[in-house]
């Protein structure tokens, strides 16, 4: 607290008319509209991402069905939902940005789920344009004081954190986070410098945005109030003014863009409060924390796996710190950047202990690496800039080298396995004497399987039967609703492929295990589920009762697929 203290004293003494007239020459619209550098650097920051999309949509080429299936195709089935003029399903998140651009996107690709491989390869398009445009609104509205190298590293520091490169070639919400991170970051600087009642208003509707797009940016909440509180000249009641300024516009923003969904706002806070308050991951187990050894346990591997990222960062970290109590010119007016900072980092990291310890809980942190990279670049004299920024550039590329090379790795040994896994299951069927091509196989998530991929994350009835008139013979199970949906005008399954840690809570009567694949095992049809008396669907009704099964929570879907 004393540091920021005194960094409050620095800005006090240096701040004068000159310098706020340099500040607004920086971040004022003409510098947005000026020079070519920018946009060098913004494209140099981005050779990256159009290295990882060009090595995965050129050379590695995966399928739409290997992995990553089901955001992919959570967010084009909704995104033709919303083209349609029908609200999104998927709202946990509560992603609704992507949901947009995903109608966009259909609209100027595709609305067939059989083509959707053009779909996939224009939201990468839209991905890469868009982390142009917020590269190259960082560059513009703050970087561009700095030399091109400091420029470069902090993009490169946002996209050597661990799985930031993966999701530039998926889509998803976290492939959007650099260009709406761009915003709020620029909107942060901004603020700390100007701390004009306008500019709270933006840094609030920037974070409301964040929260629209996914609900892990919850902890810049208090760190945009924080910043806020620490530096500048207003007195107390302005900051309580502008603390209201910025909430207001926050909730605002927020409302604005998920005003479609707004009936789902209870769910919503269901699932958040459900996150929040159990102590297993995704909010299951009982209520209470995280247990501290697990806890501790994912920090410590997380930070194994990245440990290149993180001594960069604690790096740039303390030499923030260093030139701050050095009485650095620009430590007064970046106070408020500083403290959002400090306080986004570890409320950002509480994410990761509410899921399974995935690395993109965190990459939230990645962002406010960058961030903290530009300010370091701010405090640097000039007469160091040019080297230690060189120095930057060149560990990072080889992080960045890194990077690349064991995500290629990952990508083709998934492609290896899953070509397996369905190669293995082939030769299961036939050594029961059963034809793969004509066996009528229901899939359990997440099998890497064209057809199933394509059924999973839908239960649109015009949808289902489109994707059946290339796949007729292939069902699906949905372990999450517990329904199963057999293949069109069947009324058994020759096999069904489900992962072992869902077959104890399989609603239905299965028959004889015929083996295992990898980890899933799969059933031969149970005799009981397997009647022909009566209709299909009667007869299945009938058969659950007889195994004891609850019809009126679970249904055996046979020939109607978007039956609810």
């Amino acid at each position: 607290m004393n540091g920021l203290v005194e960094m409050t004293a620095v800005e006090i003494k240096s701040l004068g008319s000159a310098s706020a007239t340099d500040s607004e020459e920086r971040l004022g619209p003409r510098a947005f509209l000026s020079g070519v550098p920018a946009s060098l650097t913004a494209f140099l920051g981005l050779l990256p991402i159009l290295i990882e999309t060009a090595g995965k949509v050129g050379v590695l080429r995966r399928p739409y069905w290997s992995h990553f299936y089901d955001p992919e195709t959570i967010f084009f089935y909704d995104g033709v939902r919303v083209l349609h003029g029908q609200a999104p399903l998927n709202v946990d998140h509560p992603g609704l940005p992507t949901h947009y651009l995903s109608a966009l996107i259909a609209a100027v690709s595709t609305s067939d789920p059989l083509r959707i491989d053009q779909f996939r390869l224009t939201a990468y398009v839209v991905v890469a344009v868009l982390s142009f445009a917020g590269a190259y609104l960082l560059q513009r509205l703050w970087l561009q004081k700095l030399d091109v190298a400091w420029g470069v590293a902090a993009l490169w520091v946002w996209f050597s954190f661990p799985t930031a490169l993966q999701w530039t070639a998926v889509w998803r919400t976290e492939s959007l986070y650099l260009f709406f991170g761009a915003f709020a970051i620029v909107a942060v600087v901004r603020f700390s410098k100007s701390r004009r009642d306008v500019d709270a208003a933006l840094l609030g509707a920037s974070v409301g945005l964040l929260l629209s797009l996914k609900l892990l940016f919850l902890g810049w909440i208090p760190a945009a109030l924080c910043a806020v509180l620490v530096g500048g000249q207003v007195q107390g009641a302005r900051r309580v003014r502008q603390m209201l300024i910025l909430s207001g516009a926050g909730l605002g923003a927020f409302v604005l863009v998920t005003l479609p969904v707004v009936d789902r706002y209870p769910y919503v806070i269901r699932w958040v409060w459900r996150l929040a308050s159990r102590g297993g991951e995704y909010g299951s187990g009982g209520v209470g924390l995280p247990g501290v050894w697990w806890a501790g346990e994912v920090v410590v591997a997380w930070i194994q796996s990245a440990k290149g990222w993180c001594v960069v960062a604690a790096t740039l970290w303390l030499w923030v710190l260093v030139m701050c109590h050095r009485g650095s010119r620009e430590a007064g007016p970046l106070a408020g950047a500083i403290a959002f900072s400090s306080v986004a980092l570890p409320t950002s990291a509480l994410a990761m202990l509410r899921g399974n310890g995935d690395s993109r809980y965190l990459l939230a942190i990645g962002l406010l690496g960058l961030m903290t990279c530009g300010i370091a670049g701010e405090l640097t004299p000039k007469r160091w800039r040019a080297g230690i920024g060189g120095v930057l550039v060149l560990v990072l590329g080889l992080l960045l080298g890194k990077a690349l090379r064991l995500d290629w790795s990952v990508e083709s040994s998934w492609a290896r396995r899953h070509a397996a896994l369905r190669e293995e299951l082939s030769g299961l069927l036939r050594d029961k004497g059963l034809r793969p091509e004509a066996a009528r196989i229901v899939f359990s998530f997440r099998f890497p399987d064209p057809a199933f991929a394509l059924r999973i994350m839908t239960e649109d009835e015009a949808m289902l039967r489109r994707v059946e008139s290339r796949f007729p013979r292939t069902g699906h199970y949905n372990p999450w609703s517990r329904r199963l949906w057999l293949p069109a005008g069947s009324t058994r399954w020759d096999a069904l492929v489900v992962a072992s840690k869902d077959v104890a809570r399989l609603p239905f009567p299965v028959g004889e295990e015929m083996g295992q694949v990898g980890e899933y095992r799969v059933f031969a049809p149970s005799r009981m589920l397997a009647s022909s008396q009566g209709g299909p669907y009667e007869d299945g009704r009938r058969d659950l009762v007889a195994a004891g099964v609850g019809v009126e929570d679970h249904k055996v879907v046979r020939d109607a697929p978007g039956a609810k």
